[in-house]
């Protein structure tokens, strides 16, 4: 779920016919010490809708492509679907720290990343 003026942006997008930017990668945040596994967020830039959404996965995730359903509270039951490809792309950082600060840590960064570059961020947990 995202916030309605995101939502309706990116209806406005692909109502209009324009193809979504859509972009994705992932960022594994490790211990330096080795003691603890590492932590996987799957980023997914949506450039021309100006945000992005980070899912924090198992390990064990190996997707190559998504589709996802973008909801917001004023449209629950309307998703706009979008495929994005999941690039080879990895960027790794180390962080001591336990798993909570780690997510807490690139969460943080990446959310700052977006917003100086005029997007939000939004982190969600898909390890279910």
């Amino acid at each position: 779920m995202i916030e309605n003026e995101d939502y309706w942006n990116l209806n406005s997008i692909v109502s209009s016919g324009k193809e979504v930017d859509s972009y994705g990668y992932r960022f594994v945040a490790g211990d330096p010490s080795g003691s603890a596994p590492p932590v996987t967020i799957v980023v997914i830039e949506l450039a021309n809708a100006t945000f992005s959404v980070g899912f924090i996965v198992k390990d064990d995730f190996t997707e190559k492509e998504l589709i996802l359903g973008y909801i917001c509270q004023q449209a629950p039951d309307k998703q706009i679907p979008i495929k994005t490809t999941i690039s080879d792309e990895v960027k790794k950082v180390q962080y001591e720290g336990n798993e909570l600060q780690r997510i807490e840590y690139v969460g943080l960064s990446l959310e700052k990343f977006y917003e100086n570059r005029g997007a939000k961020f939004y982190l969600l947990d898909l390890r279910g």
